[in-house]
C-alpha cells in the first residue's frame, strides 16, 4: 500500500505528540519536585526564623525585668510583658511547622519547659521587686539563675536551628537538582520539538520535491519525443506559442521550419524499422546541429519536424536552409552506413500568419513543394528514391 504524505506528517506527528506528551508528564512531576523542594526550604527558613523569634522574645523579657528591677519603674515591664504572648505564640509556631519532625518534636517540648522555668525566675524576681525588696530581687539576678536558664535556652534552639540547617542543606541541594532535572527536561521537550518540525518540513520538502520530479518527468515525457530525445508535438505547440506571445511583445521576429525527411520508407523497407529509427535519429541530431539551443527543435510524427527559430530578425529561411543541408552532406560523407540522410524544407516567418497553427500549415506546402521540386529536378542525393512518396 502506497504511504500518502499525508498519512506520513500524521504519523509523524502523532509520534511527536506521544513523545512530547511523555516529556511533558516528565517535565511536570520534575517541576512540582521543584516546587516541593522550594517550600521545604522556604519551611525550613521559616522555622530557623520562628526559633530566633524565641530567642530573642526571652531577651526582651529579660531585658524588661532588669531594668524594673534597677529602677522599680514598671514602664520597664513593657518589653516583657510584651515577650510573653510572643513567647507563647512563637513556640507554638515552631511546634506547628516541624510536626513532621519527631526530634524537633521532642526538643520544642524541653524548650517550653525551659522557658517557663526561665520565666518563673524573671517573674520571682519581678515579685520581689514589687514588694519592695530589691536587695532580695538583686540577690536572685546576681545568683545566675536567669543566666543559666538563658544559656539552656539558647544552647537548645541552637541545636535545634543546626538541624534545621542540615535540613536546609540537604533541601537546597535537592531543589538544585530538581532545577537541573527541570532545565534537562525543557531541554529535551524544546529539542523534541525541535526534532519533530524539523522531521516534518523535511518529510513534506521530500515528498513535495518527488511529487514535482515526479510531475517534472511526466510533463516532460509528454512533451518530448521518446526516440529523439527532442519536443514532440505537444511540446512544440506548448513552447511555440508561449515564443508567439513574447515575440509579439517585444516585436521580435521567428521562423518556422518544417523538414520532412526524404525516403525513409525505403530505408524501413530495406534495410528494417531499426536503421529507419536510426535514420530518424540522426535527423534529430543534425537538426540539433543547424540551429542554436533557444530554438525550439522537434518531431512531429514519423519523418516530420518543425523547428521555430526565435530572434531571426537577421536572417531569412534560406540562410537556415543552407546551412541545415550542409550539415547534413557533411554527415553523408562521413557515416558508414547504407543510406543517406535528405530533408525536405520549408520555411515562413510568422509575422506574414496570424497564428502558429497557419504558420505550420503554410510551412507545410512549402516543404511539400520544395520536395517536388528537388524530385524534379532529380537534385536528391545517391541511393534515395522518392517513388511512390510524397
Amino acid at each position: 500500500m502506497r504511504v500518502t504524505t499525508e498519512i506520513k506528517v500524521i504519523a509523524g506527528f502523532s509520534l511527536g505528540f506521544l513523545l512530547m506528551v511523555g516529556l511533558g508528564v516528565a517535565t511536570f512531576r520534575t517541576t512540582k519536585g521543584l516546587l516541593d523542594e522550594n517550600q521545604k526550604v522556604t519551611h525550613t527558613f521559616e522555622v530557623i526564623v520562628s526559633l530566633d523569634n524565641v530567642i530573642a522574645s526571652m531577651t526582651d523579657a529579660q531585658t524588661g525585668q532588669r531594668g524594673y528591677v534597677i529602677t522599680g519603674d514598671e514602664r520597664f515591664l513593657e518589653p516583657y510583658n510584651a515577650a510573653l504572648p510572643r513567647l507563647s505564640d512563637g513556640i507554638e509556631r515552631v511546634r506547628q511547622l516541624t510536626v513532621d519532625n519527631p526530634n524537633q518534636q521532642k526538643q520544642i517540648s524541653e524548650l517550653q519547659r525551659r522557658v517557663k522555668r526561665n520565666l518563673a525566675v524573671i517573674n520571682e524576681v519581678i515579685a520581689l521587686r514589687r514588694r519592695g525588696d530589691a536587695e532580695a530581687a538583686a540577690e536572685v539576678v546576681k545568683s545566675g539563675r536567669g543566666k543559666l536558664g538563658m544559656d539552656a535556652i539558647r544552647q537548645l534552639i541552637r541545636e535545634m536551628k543546626d538541624e534545621e540547617d542540615r535540613l536546609l542543606s540537604a533541601r537546597t541541594e535537592k531543589a538544585k537538582t530538581s532545577a537541573r532535572r527541570v532545565v534537562v527536561a525543557f531541554f529535551a521537550l524544546t529539542v523534541a520539538v525541535f526534532l519533530l518540525l524539523s522531521f516534518s518540513y523535511l518529510l513534506v520538502r521530500r515528498d513535495v520535491a518527488r511529487r514535482k520530479m515526479r510531475e517534472s518527468a511526466l510533463r516532460e515525457m509528454s512533451l518530448t519525443d521518446e526516440l529523439t530525445g527532442l519536443h514532440n508535438r505537444r511540446g512544440f505547440l506548448t513552447l511555440a506559442a508561449q515564443q508567439v506571445r513574447i515575440a509579439r511583445r517585444t516585436k521580435m521576429g521567428l521562423l518556422l521550419v518544417f523538414a520532412d525527411m526524404d525516403g525513409l520508407k525505403l530505408i524501413n523497407d530495406e534495410y528494417g524499422h531499426e536503421e529507419g529509427s536510426r535514420a530518424i535519429v540522426t535527423a534529430g541530431k543534425l537538426l540539433r546541429k543547424a540551429f542554436r539551443e533557444s530554438d525550439v527543435i522537434a518531431r512531429l510524427g514519423g519523418d516530420e519536424f518543425a523547428v521555430l527559430v526565435v530572434g531571426s530578425d537577421d536572417v531569412d529561411g534560406e540562410f537556415f536552409t543552407s546551412r541545415l543541408r550542409e550539415i547534413t552532406n557533411l554527415h553523408n560523407e562521413r557515416a558508414d552506413a547504407p543510406f543517406v540522410i535528405s530533408m525536405s524544407v520549408g520555411v515562413v516567418r510568422l509575422s506574414d500568419v496570424l497564428s502558429i497553427e497557419e504558420a505550420m500549415s503554410k510551412a507545410d506546402e512549402l516543404m511539400y513543394e520544395d520536395k517536388r521540386r528537388r524530385r524534379a529536378e532529380q537534385s536528391f542525393p545517391p541511393r534515395i528514391s522518392l517513388k511512390g512518396e510524397c
